[in-house]
């Protein structure tokens, strides 16, 4: 046997040892299309509270995200028509439980259809802290809004402008938790905008802080924060939890491919 081809044997065999190549944890995905148009989305431990007549949190047939799969059609619109309540009236809530001991990324599509304020989503631990607290278009004019995160306990001093908002253009969100058993106080951010035809925009945010330090997340946030003089609509759609897999190939193999690729 030839010499290349002996080493060739020894790499097949230290990877079947090494067992099949793990695929990426879906821990949530849902795109909607399977929910019913008109009603509140049930199902993937979505939780819809203070819906009224006027302002409601219900699945939208005829608008979905040009990031997704082609022929859907869904989405989430919080929508308020009511200029009586106060903040924070509208809420979708996802309960599904997040992993502590991994790296884990969160992404979701988002569509301001008007930019009044302030549509935000938020993490929160089992003490009901909030972790991460991300805004999509906090007015700073009429017809104007600011892309942002909230790294401290006062949302106003503490806020981090990220971009400009433009309404009624689909965003996808794409945020990567560190392990949070690591005590790795830091969070990254891809935002990528869509004109409806092509991504015009794709930037990318790392080492963000968390707002409080925490051990677990337990609860996503969807909430439109808007007041008694002001209505607002909100769409949402691709909601993807994911743990990502590790490295197609452990370091040692990796370094034994790069040996085996010389000695030929």
């Amino acid at each position: 046997m030839k010499r290349q081809q002996r080493f060739g044997w020894i790499f097949v065999m230290v990877l079947a040892a090494a067992g099949p190549l793990k695929a990426n944890t879906i821990v949530v995905a849902d795109n909607f299309e399977g929910q019913t148009a008109g009603a509140v989305p049930t199902g993937h431990n979505w939780v819809v509270s203070s819906t009224t007549a006027t302002q409601t949190v219900l699945v939208n047939g005829a608008q979905q995200s040009p990031f997704g799969q082609a022929g859907d059609s869904k989405s989430v619109e919080l929508k308020d028509q009511d200029n009586t309540a106060g903040l924070f009236s509208q809420k979708l809530e996802n309960t599904t439980a997040l992993p502590t001991n991994a790296d884990f990324s969160i992404q979701f599509d988002i569509k301001c259809v008007t930019l009044s304020e302030n549509p935000s989503f938020l993490l929160y631990d089992s003490t009901n802290t909030v972790a991460i607290q991300f805004g999509f278009a906090y007015p700073i004019a009429a017809g104007q809004g600011q892309i942002f995160y909230n790294d401290g306990s006062t949302p106003t001093s503490q806020r981090i402008v990220l971009e400009s908002t433009v309404q009624n253009q689909w965003y996808r969100m794409t945020m990567r938790i560190h392990n949070l058993t690591n005590g790795v106080d830091a969070w990254d951010l891809r935002i990528q905008r869509h004109d409806g035809t092509s991504i015009v925009a794709d930037n990318l945010y790392t080492n963000l802080d968390f707002r409080a330090d925490v051990s677990n997340i337990t609860l996503a946030r969807f909430v439109f924060n808007t007041g008694p003089s002001q209505g607002g609509d909100l769409l949402i759609d691709n909601y993807l939890v994911v743990i990502p897999a590790p490295a197609a190939l452990p370091g040692g193999l990796a370094l034994m491919a790069l040996v085996i690729r010389r000695r030929q």
